[in-house]
């Protein structure tokens, strides 16, 4: 099937579909009108039979009643002129119907013709019969007794061929639903037949389709090998794609043939350009190494020497508060293992670690007197003492470094309280930064375990205390519960950077 390659793919695909849908429609409009059809037909033989019931008991219950009251009658001898036209009239009423039974379509044959011809000749006797009786009754009761016997025995003669009528007719319409019965099981088998072939033709179609697919499919790998090859320089030469449809799939393969000429040849030439430029940048490469070591040094001694100036700025702060530098450095390490615990990255740690011995910077603009009185200052002095915060911000907020944006953002809010009744803004809950609310809890702890001017350091007993106090109204609630529970980590710290110790290595 060559003459394939000739069709656009997209009739490949809609032929079958179409073929499918015809296949299916005939199916669907033959199925239609033979059920229609039986319906009708099993419909109508409902009708009939319901319809010769119905006649054959008229006739039946006629013949018996009009027996019944005319032999009555001329036993009586009341017989008159008025009962024989009854007599009559009832007479042309049961040939009407036997008329009617004659003319149906469904018993239309030659048995059924003559059984009813039997019964019409049968009914004329009986008619004959039933006239004679009063005249027989007027010449002997005898005669008439004859007579009754005769009437009696051809009412029943008479019955019996209505029965034997109506057992023909429904054994004529059963052979009729037998036969529509047949017709239906024909249908199927050729429905059957039809469907197979049309499913192994559908299936041809479809295996020359896929099998076209697949070619286009096979030599589109061994282009791709090929050009794999050629990337990695296992072969000087693409290999181009010879089978080529005139499809779609044919016209993208023809593409991507056009594409990878072009390719190929900007290949060679770019490999031939990098060559070049390899042999000249030889003897650059390793002046390049050099400096980018250099480099490497120089930015990790300028951080060195930014996390220092940053660290003695903030030592220099608390210093002015006669604190040692140990708070800052303590407070630091506090951070970062809060931080941590909380489940900030190793990097965000390091940040405010590293920015927060900056969280006081602010008290360098506060006077000494007030820095630095023992007792407890006055609505005034805490006024003055609370703007450390905000004068800290401002000397670190115009910086674009990370170190001290975070800086800034720690020494503006690390005296915001959880439940907004903190300074200098007031604010609440998470709108206050996590690094500001990490910090608040380490300075704080530090701040309440050391010894300050203004009093002596608490016992942790009471510290613990107020912490489980102020959780969720100083302090963030879920920090402040990590925070209790690893309470031991926290004391490490304390004890590993003690002022006592400190004091001890300056002696």
């Amino acid at each position: 099937m060559n003459f394939l390659e000739n069709i656009s793919f997209k009739y490949k695909l809609f032929i079958p579909l179409v073929f499918t849908m015809s296949i299916l429609g005939i199916f669907l409009w033959q199925n239609y009108t033979l059920s229609n059809f039986v319906e009708k037909q099993l419909f109508s033989i409902n009708q009939h039979e319901i319809w010769l019931n119905t006649v054959t008991q008229s006739i039946s219950r006629n013949i018996n009643n009009l027996t019944i009251h005319f032999v009555n009658q001329a036993l009586q001898n009341k017989i008159d002129d008025q009962a024989r036209n009854e007599a009559t009239r009832t007479f042309k009423r049961i040939n009407r119907q036997i008329q009617h039974i004659q003319e149906s379509t469904f018993l239309h044959n030659e048995k059924m013709q003559k059984s009813l011809n039997t019964l019409r000749n049968r009914l004329k006797g009986y008619y004959a019969i039933l006239l004679d009786l009063p005249d027989a009754y007027k010449e002997s009761p005898e005669d008439a007794i004859y007579t009754i016997i005769s009437l009696g025995s051809v009412n029943n003669k008479v019955q019996d061929d209505l029965h034997i009528l109506i057992s023909a007719s429904k054994k004529q319409l059963s052979q009729k639903i037998d036969s529509m019965q047949k017709i239906v099981a024909d249908n199927k088998t050729t429905n059957i037949r039809i469907t197979i072939a049309s499913m192994v033709m559908l299936i041809i179609f479809n295996l020359f389709i896929i099998k076209e697919f697949l070619s286009s499919i096979q030599d589109l790998k061994v282009f791709n090998k090929s050009f794999y090859d050629f990337l990695h320089g296992r072969i000087s030469t693409i290999k181009e794609i010879t089978h080529i449809p005139k499809d779609e799939i044919g016209q993208i393969l023809q593409l991507i043939n056009e594409n990878t000429r072009q390719a190929q040849n900007l290949i060679a030439k770019e490999r031939q350009l990098s060559l070049e430029i390899n042999q000249l940048n030889s003897t650059l490469e390793q002046r390049v190494q050099n400096a980018l070591v250099e480099i490497t040094a120089l930015n990790k001694e300028i951080e060195d020497t930014q996390r220092e100036v940053i660290f003695t700025m903030g030592a220099i702060g608390e210093s002015r508060s006669k604190e040692t530098g140990n708070h800052v450095r303590r407070v630091a390490e506090y951070s970062k293992l809060l931080a941590v615990l909380y489940g900030l990255d190793e990097t965000e740690a390091n940040l405010i670690k590293e920015a927060s011995p900056m969280h006081d910077i602010g008290k360098v603009a506060i006077p000494d007197h007030i820095l630095n009185k023992p007792g407890k200052l006055t609505d005034e002095e805490y006024a003055i003492m609370k703007t450390h915060a905000k004068i800290g911000y401002d000397m670190l907020k115009h910086s674009n470094r990370p170190i001290l944006k975070t800086a800034a953002i720690i020494a503006h809010q690390h005296h915001e309280k959880y439940n907004g009744k903190g300074y200098p803004n007031g604010l609440k809950g998470d709108e206050i930064h996590i690094y500001g609310q990490i910090t608040a809890i380490a300075d704080v702890f530090d701040a309440l375990g050391s010894d300050r001017v203004y009093k002596k350091a608490w016992p942790l007993e009471k510290i613990l205390k107020l912490f489980e106090e102020e959780k969720g109204e100083h302090f963030h609630p879920k920090l402040t519960k990590i925070f209790l529970e690893n309470i031991d980590a926290f004391l490490e710290i304390r004890d590993r950077f003690s002022d006592v110790k400190q004091e001890m290595q300056t002696v």
